[in-house]
């Protein structure tokens, strides 16, 4: 059943673009005459790779590398961002980059094309397209780290995965699976998947449906996750391994993701090896054109990736 798989996809659109600006902050380290050189310079340059995944067609990612500029200025090779949300073109999403440090960013579209509405019975058939994607979307995050890390312009042990609400899911499964990604962001990210689907499917259904909504609602997400069988995010956490870092970014007074299916990944997270870090903003699920709600994550993305060595 796809409704949870393409609702929690949509939720939060161009969300997956915040963690990229954090580097603007650091731009003041960069030595004068370096800054303003950069200003002339193009934000980047545009490379495409072709992602051969396991028992599906390839992935085609998307790849942007700092405008022209000697590595030698800089006496170091750059880190990596792999960034996921929704179901957004990562072409259209990458432009809207913009960091003032080297960063290669790159990222790919998720290999399903949900409808934008869900329309039940009738999308029930992308279920089967849908729990492809599942398992692609993960191969395909653990292929481009791999490419990346190749690159000789990349700092293999500074590649962080941002993965913005169902993005949280895909970001740890491929983090669970390769701890070659060291860096770990989490943008609303949460655990116990049916019952924050049963929530926002209660919402939605509960103007036509009234007190049914909330029992049809549980029973399409809990058949929808035996269906699908998502990577729960709670046992990807269990997975990971001592020499990675996460980063949790919650919202205070989130209004779509339910506060104990928050908690959930947090507890799970609070008695893993991993190095972890929680930060709650204040406010509800961020949302695209939040301006004061991007700077703020810029700020505490920066800072994390400072003390955590992955700047």
């Amino acid at each position: 059943m796809p409704e949870y798989h393409e609702q929690m996809l949509r939720l939060v659109p161009l969300t997956l673009f915040f963690p990229a600006i954090l580097f603007a902050a650091q731009a003041r380290s960069l030595p004068p005459d370096v800054m303003k050189a950069r200003v002339s310079e193009p934000h980047f340059t545009h490379e495409a790779v072709e992602l051969k995944i396991p028992n599906g067609p390839n992935l085609s990612a998307k790849i942007l590398v700092p405008g022209p500029r000697k590595l030698s200025e800089l006496d170091q090779k750059m880190p990596a961002l792999l960034v996921f949300g929704g179901l957004e073109d990562a072409g259209k999403m990458l432009e809207l980059l913009d960091p003032k440090l080297p960063v290669i960013v790159s990222s790919f579209n998720y290999p399903f094309e949900s409808p934008r509405r869900f329309d039940f019975p009738e999308s029930l058939r992308d279920a089967p397209d849908a729990k492809l994607a599942i398992r692609r979307t993960i191969d395909g995050i653990i292929e481009l780290t791999s490419v990346l890390k190749k690159r000789s312009d990349v700092d293999s042990s500074r590649i962080t995965v941002v993965g913005a609400s169902f993005g949280a899911v895909f970001a740890l499964a491929a983090a669970a699976e390769d701890s070659d990604i060291t860096g770990i962001v989490l943008i609303d990210g949460f655990g116990k998947i049916p019952l924050a689907i049963r929530d926002m499917l209660t919402r939605r259904w509960s103007p036509n449906l009234g007190f049914m909504a909330a029992p049809f609602a549980w029973m399409l997400a809990q058949s929808g996750w035996l269906y699908l069988n998502p990577p729960e995010p709670e046992t990807s956490v269990r997975k990971l391994s001592a020499s990675q870092h996460v980063l949790l970014i919650t919202a205070e007074s989130d209004t779509v993701i339910p506060h104990e299916s928050t908690e959930s990944l947090w507890g799970a997270l609070k008695v893993s090896r991993v190095h972890r870090e929680r930060v709650d903003m204040p406010g509800d699920h961020l949302q695209a054109g939040t301006e004061a709600g991007i700077a703020e994550v810029e700020g505490i993305v920066t800072t994390w990736m400072e003390h955590s060595d992955l700047k």
